[in-house]
């Protein structure tokens, strides 16, 4: 199957780009407090065209570390500004693979900290962390976890078709109160807390 998240199309001005990220890591680096005392949660994310449109494409490699490196300084970032308030948050950098351009760092404070604790399922057998980045396997101790696509029998129409190309891919079927679910494992989403709640 031709995964879409690809990098298929050629880009002008990378100089451009780079600016663009570090104008976008700039806007970030403070988190805000407004926000977060409003909604109780926050995120920097992967916000530069075309990786961010609606058909989703990975950027380059070497592109997309500088993004790893910009959620990493907006992690430490926030989390310095949030140790000197004192109250209890859930911050982590979520690593999407193989759709690199989903991944992003998340703040939550107050009730949303224990939705966001059970947000993913954790892989039972932790695979390898991913070549591309090998680099950063050193920045903490990341958890692996499951990459699902939900998919709803009911409230999205699925047609008998359908479901039978979901389950031929793989899909897992859960029977719920008032639907049927299907889970397609899309790959794997990697978690480097750095929050003052941390759940094993």
């Amino acid at each position: 199957m031709t995964y879409p998240f690809t990098n298929n199309k050629r880009i002008r001005g990378w100089p451009k780009m780079v600016r663009k990220l570090d104008q976008l890591m700039q806007r970030s680096i403070t988190p805000d407090l407004n926000v977060l005392n409003t909604y109780g949660y926050d995120a920097y994310k992967f916000l530069i065209a075309p990786f961010s449109n609606l058909d989703q494409r990975n950027p380059p490699a070497w592109y997309f570390r500088l993004y790893i490196d910009s959620m990493l300084q907006v992690s430490k970032s926030w989390k310095l500004k949030l140790d000197e308030i004192g109250s209890r948050y859930y911050l982590a950098l979520w690593l999407f693979t193989p759709d690199w351009s989903r991944s992003q760092v998340v703040v939550a404070v107050n009730e949303r900290i224990g939705h966001y604790n059970s947000f993913f399922k954790e892989r039972p057998h932790r695979p390898a962390f991913p070549n591309e980045f090998a680099d950063y396997e050193s920045a903490g101790p990341w958890s692996c976890h499951y990459n699902y696509e939900y998919y709803l029998r009911y409230c999205d129409e699925l047609s008998a078709q359908e479901i039978q190309r979901l389950l031929d891919k793989g899909a897992k079927s859960i029977i719920l109160k008032d639907d049927e679910q299907y889970l397609l494992d899309r790959g794997n989403i990697w978690v480097l807390r750095f929050d003052n709640d941390s759940v094993a």
